[in-house]
């Protein structure tokens, strides 16, 4: 198999993946609100916060209303001082945790997927291409490296599907410093190996008498035809 060509494939994905991605974004800008739903504010938070102020008014008043009566009429006071603090906590956690804010932005998981196919593209398959092209092994182990030192790249990567970074990241370096007594260890790897390109680079060091459908039963090259446009 022609590893240029495969590296072509996964370029085409993404490119579609960016195209679709800003399709969508000026889609989602043209119908303006309509489409990124209403803002909703939820004030069940603060409703619980005018509570817990109640109770603790309520208990205070009780308490001033207990010492003046000199213990006639017995009033739990302790009891509305733990109702706050029971009403408090939600309350607070919520405030602090959601911001009080519910809503929706669609635009943002396009934003964030055209990013990400971006970053692949010009940060690990064009310089793979070249190095490739050039049989540049020191630049296939410099993206060996980047691969685990950037992590942007590293989670497009495996959010987009496009293999397991650590992976994909010691193939490469498998490759730039192959020797005879590691065949075994990059059949190994083949065993993991989702990332198509890399896979067929990797393949090469066997020779041609290798079993290229070796990997399929543990997903070798499942993710190649199932993300592929």
């Amino acid at each position: 198999m022609d590893v240029i060509g495969e590296i072509e494939k996964r370029e085409k994905r993404l490119n579609a993946i960016i195209e679709i991605s800003e399709e969508r974004i000026k889609h989602i800008e043209e119908l303006g609100v309509r489409a990124r739903g209403p803002q909703v504010r939820n004030y069940s938070a603060y409703y619980m916060l005018f509570m817990v102020a109640w109770l603790l008014l309520g208990a205070v008043v009780l308490s001033i209303v207990s010492k003046r009566v000199g213990g006639i009429i017995h009033i739990p006071v302790g009891l509305y001082f733990v109702l706050a603090l029971l009403f408090s906590i939600p309350a607070l956690y919520y405030l602090l945790a959601k911001g009080g804010t519910s809503s929706e932005n669609p635009e943002a998981d396009f934003v964030e997927r055209e990013r990400m196919a971006r970053a692949l593209l010009e940060r690990f398959y064009k310089p793979f291409k070249e190095a490739v092209q050039t049989n540049d092994t020191s630049k296939i182990e410099a993206l060996a490296d980047k691969l685990l030192e950037d992590p942007v790249l590293a989670s497009a990567m495996e959010a987009l599907n496009e293999g397991d970074p650590k992976v994909v990241s010691y193939a490469l370096l498998l490759y730039a410093r192959y020797q005879p007594d590691l065949e075994n260890e990059v059949r190994e790897v083949l065993q993991r190996l989702t990332n198509k390109p890399v896979r067929v680079l990797l393949e090469t060091l066997l020779g041609k008498g290798y079993n290229h459908l070796e990997g399929d039963s543990v997903g070798g090259n499942y993710e190649a035809r199932s993300t592929e446009p």
